[in-house]
């Protein structure tokens, strides 16, 4: 018995399967958010984006969902996320230095000196 298979190589623009946005949580959802949008909006509009980006949106609206607790639509992915995590982000200066010459340490760099 002999078993045929086809292969083809797949394009830079196929899909290899596909997500409805509504099923992401992501940054842009807070500034929709019913009780705290109009808030996530004016902070956006104050700050401007270049300080209130995408991932700072994501944890203001990680916190109100998590503060909601099972009436959280989210309440099912919430409920898998870590209680707390080490972020280098927010690493003390001599934390920092332990990442010398590494990619990390150029990550952070770069994003804190936007």
């Amino acid at each position: 018995m002999s078993l045929q298979r086809n292969y083809r190589t797949a394009a830079a623009a196929d899909a290899a399967f596909s997500i409805p946005t509504q099923m992401l949580l992501h940054g842009s959802l807070a500034l929709s958010e019913q009780q705290y949008g109009a808030a996530f909006r004016a902070l956006l509009r104050e700050l401007g984006p270049g300080v209130c980006d995408s991932r700072s949106l994501l944890v203001l609206l990680l916190v109100v969902e998590r503060a909601k607790g099972a009436a959280s639509a989210w309440a099912p992915y919430i409920d898998m996320l870590p209680q707390q995590y080490d972020d280098p982000f927010w690493w003390s200066p001599d934390e920092l230095a332990l990442l010398q010459g590494s990619w990390l340490q150029q990550a952070v760099q770069r994003y804190t000196a936007r």
